[in-house]
């Protein structure tokens, strides 16, 4: 089922995401869809498959608070640069609404406001980015970015601009990648498939 309200109070926001509930004493887990966006104060395993897209891992350790983002496209105007018919299809649903968090600076807002609304702050917020692969092979030597390309410059200008702490990313290639977030540690495990199937924790 796919959620896309408040979920108690002070404890999770949940937008566009699918829940899968603890069974057998194992903690539940979340999968971020496609401008989807998940904070959480509880112990929880938060997961999203990427390509060209970026998903943004954010841990604040003073107050365990955890939250992932899952954006699309660096802005509502990329029409021209799109690299698959289902990409452009995506465009058509999605540009007439620039605040979608389908969208990166919206995407990036909304993962901060509502870590804070959950009572993150800011000064002790880490940042751990993903993705951006370009999957229909590499650009070199022509003018134009790929969407991956874009995203990728974009999310590196936006942390500066803003000044954020990265302390891990894993962007670029030329394969798809899974990533799961232990909301507990802050820790993320990630798999590039399917050339590297080596899993590294970061």
């Amino acid at each position: 089922m796919v959620t896309n309200e408040f979920c108690r109070p002070k404890r999770r926001f949940a937008h566009a995401v699918q829940r899968q509930n603890a069974a057998n004493g194992l903690r539940s887990m979340v999968r971020v869809l496609p401008g989807g966006l998940y904070c959480t104060r509880y112990p929880e395993t938060i997961t999203t498959g990427l390509g060209s897209c970026i998903a943004v891992c954010l841990w604040d350790n003073s107050t365990q608070i955890a939250a992932m983002n899952h954006f699309v496209l660096p802005k509502p105007c990329l029409r021209e640069a799109l690299e698959t018919p289902t990409d452009l299809a995506l465009a058509n649903r999605t540009v007439l609404n620039a605040h979608s968090l389908r969208f990166a600076e919206p995407a990036m807002q909304a993962l901060i406001t509502e870590a804070e609304n959950l009572g993150a702050c800011r000064a002790s917020m880490e940042f751990k980015i993903f993705g951006g692969a370009q999957l229909l092979g590499a650009t070199e030597g022509q003018s134009d970015y790929s969407v991956g390309e874009q995203n990728v410059a974009f999310i590196l200008a936006y942390m500066r601009q803003q000044q954020l702490r990265i302390t891990a990313k894993d962007l670029g290639g030329l394969s798809p990648m899974r990533i799961q977030f232990d909301s507990s540690s802050g820790k993320v495990w990630r798999q590039r498939l399917p050339l590297n199937l080596e899993v590294t924790w970061v």
